[in-house]
């Protein structure tokens, strides 16, 4: 029914609600277009009734909301609803926006007339920023939930519902933001050994209607422990009831894990305390007072409950210490450590050595508050470290006053210590040795190259001789002949930092054996001009004269005279004996003086005394020779001849075999000589003991040449004497100077 159709006195009601409602009315056709407003909907929008009556209610509306209240708008006015209700925003003449609550129905009249809309809108924008406001709240409230890793919770007592809510995954496990159960889902989380004082905690805080507090833990689904501190509040209502509790949840494991770790720090401190003999102290200026932990005992000797004042702790000092006691705090903020050592007397009337490191804190204006910590019992290294410089001090005595030299040199060949015998041998002051390089500077030029490599293999950790002799060279330029024996010094890791070397003089014992090799030649050229001599007498006189008596004696055999034949067999005897003492005089005096060494050389000697030496003792000999270099030296020559005579003599006599080899070749820097049998062999460390003079004559002769011998032998395997003689400037040199 349309308006007019009313009574008068209904219409003027009508009119007297229309315009004094405070909500906002509008009657619409079914475009949705305004026929009338009231004045609460014009206040709203800003507009006057005559501006909004002919407006599309779209012209007015937010265009993010017009397509719900469209579709809706189009189902009233095809008849499938007869009203609908919506929250809608809506856009002012002036451009602001606001929030209604719109109600819309439909109106037909029983007359036949056009149906017309009824709108009823109320304001409703302070609610929804009120929403707004509360929503921001709440994100805000879940951030700092899931930001400090809490919960927050309401349960409700009459109804039983829990409603949790903030960083559930982190403490229970929960893959969301809420949830709502009941109090018996929270305690099935709680740790099974904290359930009892979670429940006990939340009965105390509803009977004594205090805050409720406790700490306890929690197993997630995944089985992980986690700690949580809870605190709540129970609210009540007017007849004393409690109706529902409030609180907050915090994950405090890390915390928890910190104090267990702290707890064993300081248990670990304290053993390492006792063990160590330290203890802690804090000085506070301002009382005075001294405040020590309870390690103190097992140092100072004294109850440490009592109270002493730093100056009262003076008395304690040593009296020669306490000087430097007292200016031990002289600190200031740009050097707020200290690390002092200082004696102690003790009540029992023991002296103990502390050392003493700490810390000053200080005000705004540089003034020390308090001083912070540890002492130790430092007596026994002490006592320790005296022991060790006095036995260094021991040591650098017996050093300096060592006979032989002592240097320490480090991987750069940097002299890094010398005593006083070094710095005598070389002539040279103790403030010269810094950075000197001990094989530049004191060694012959033509030894540095050998003793740069031994050096290098030395601290690459190789094999080398501990012991070998060179030249050395004063600072005055004098030379020396010096003996080194050099051991590798090691660090904690086992590699080689430094060499020690003790290094003796031998000039005058390589005078000595110079002098001694000088004589021995003119023993041995005496003993080869005697042989010699012996030689031309026994081959020119006495050989002559026995081939001439063999003569002789051939021609009395062969002469006419009518001898018995006895005494012609004798003749033959004669003759025969006559003949053979002629042959072993050529021999002697073969061995005694080789003219084939002298003409022919080393070879064709040694060739033609085997010959001789095989036939006359019936000893097969094989005799070879390679790679002789050409010409060898006569004194070579003839040191080898001796060296064959005298071992061929001791197998033909000693080894119980009639054969040998004999073996002469060269190397590059050498000739060598061998003399071997299969025969009985010997015991050489007993033939060292009490060797012969063939033994001596052998080894002597090599000396003189820079030779070496060596005898190999084992009973019953036979025997291998060896003869070397080097071909080398130096040893044409060592030649030249015996």
């Amino acid at each position: 029914m349309s308006s007019q159709a009313l009574p008068a006195p209904a219409k003027q009601l009508f009119r007297y609600l229309f315009e004094q409602a405070s909500l906002g009315i509008a009657v619409e056709d079914l475009e949705g277009n305004l026929l009338l407003a009231n004045p609460a909907l014009c206040s709203m929008l800003g507009y006057t009734e005559k501006e909004l009556c002919g407006m599309s209610c779209s012209e007015f509306a937010n265009p993010e909301d017009s397509q719900d209240d469209w579709a809706l708008f189009q189902q009233l006015r095809a008849g499938l609803i007869d009203h609908y209700c919506l929250e809608k925003r809506y856009v002012t003449k002036d451009g602001a926006q606001i929030w209604g609550r719109l109600n819309v129905s439909l109106s037909t009249d029983d007359d036949g007339g056009s149906p017309l809309v009824f709108a009823f809108v109320e304001e409703i924008t302070e609610r929804k920023l009120t929403e707004e406001d509360l929503a921001r709240t709440n994100a805000q409230l879940r951030l700092a939930l899931e930001a400090g890793k809490s919960v927050g919770w309401e349960w409700d007592l009459k109804t039983g519902r829990d409603f949790w809510f903030g960083d559930l995954q982190t403490i229970f496990g929960i893959p969301s933001h809420t949830f709502v159960g009941r109090s018996e889902d929270f305690h099935r989380y709680v740790h099974p050994d904290d359930r009892q004082l979670v429940t006990k905690a939340v009965a105390d805080a509803r009977q004594s209607q205090k805050a409720y507090m406790t700490e306890f833990r929690v197993v997630r689904a995944d089985g992980t422990v986690r700690w949580l501190a809870a605190t709540g509040q129970f609210y009540y209502g007017a007849n004393g009831d409690p109706e529902r509790m409030l609180g907050m949840a915090a994950d405090i494991t890390e915390r928890k894990q910190t104090e267990a770790a702290l707890r064993t720090s300081e248990e670990r401190f304290r053993l390492a305390a006792q063990a160590g003999k330290m203890y802690a102290y804090e000085w506070d200026v301002a009382s005075d007072k001294v405040v020590r932990s309870a390690e103190c005992m097992n140092v100072l000797g004294f109850d440490r409950s009592k109270e002493l004042t730093r100056q009262e702790l003076l008395a304690s000092i040593h009296p020669e210490d306490r000087d430097l006691f007292i200016h031990s705090v002289d600190l200031t903020p740009q050097n707020p450590t200290s690390n002092t050592r200082y004696r102690v007397l003790r009540p029992d009337g023991l002296v103990v050595c502390l050392e003493k490191n700490a810390t000053g804190f200080f005000d705004e204006q540089g003034k020390l508050l308090r001083m912070i910590g540890m002492i130790a019992d430092i007596t026994e290294r002490r006592q320790t470290e005296d022991a060790l410089r006095e036995s260094e001090e021991k040591y650098r005595r017996v050093v300096d006053h060592l006979h032989d030299a002592l240097v320490i040199d480090d991987a750069a060949r940097q002299v890094t210590f010398a005593n006083d015998r070094f710095l005598q041998l070389f002539g040279i002051g103790r403030e010269e040795l810094k950075n000197t390089n001990i094989i530049e500077e004191y060694v012959a030029p033509e030894f540095r190259a050998q003793l740069h490599d031994l050096h290098e293999r030395r601290m690459r950790g190789e094999s080398i001789p501990e012991q070998f002799e060179y030249e050395g060279i004063r600072r005055d330029g004098e030379r020396m002949w010096l003996e080194v024996n050099v051991v590798p010094i090691h660090d904690r890791t086992g590699r080689i930092t430094h060499a020690q070397s003790v290094i003796r003089d031998i000039t005058e014992r390589k005078q000595a054996d110079a002098a001694l090799a000088r004589v021995s030649r003119k023993l041995i050229e005496a003993q080869e001009q005697e042989r010699a001599r012996i030689a031309r007498e026994l081959h020119d006189d006495f050989g002559q004269r026995l081939a001439m008596l063999t003569i002789e004696i051939e021609e009395l055999q062969q002469s006419d005279f009518d001898l018995p034949a006895q005494v012609r067999n004798r003749f033959e005897e004669l003759r025969k004996q006559t003949s053979g003492i002629a042959a072993d005089i050529q021999i002697l005096s073969h061995e005694l003086h080789s003219a084939k060494l002298e003409y022919l050389g080393i070879t064709a000697a040694i060739r033609g005394f085997c010959t001789e030496f095989g036939q006359h003792q019936n000893v097969d000999i094989d005799f070879q020779t390679h790679d002789l270099p050409s010409p060898v030296p006569l004194d070579v020559s003839l040191c080898f001849l001796r060296v064959l005579q005298e071992a061929l003599h001791n197998s033909a006599k000693h080894s119980g075999v009639r054969s040998c080899e004999v073996r002469l070749w060269g190397t590059s820097d050498a000739i060598h000589l061998t003399v071997r049998d299969d025969g009985a062999g010997f015991d050489l460390e007993a033939a060292k003991v009490g060797r012969g003079l063939g033994l001596i004559s052998m080894e002597e002769r090599l000396k003189l040449l820079a030779g070496t011998l060596s005898i190999e032998t084992e009973a019953r395997r036979g025997t291998t004497v060896h003869a070397r003689v080097p071909l080398s400037a130096e040893n044409d040199s060592v030649r030249a100077a015996s």
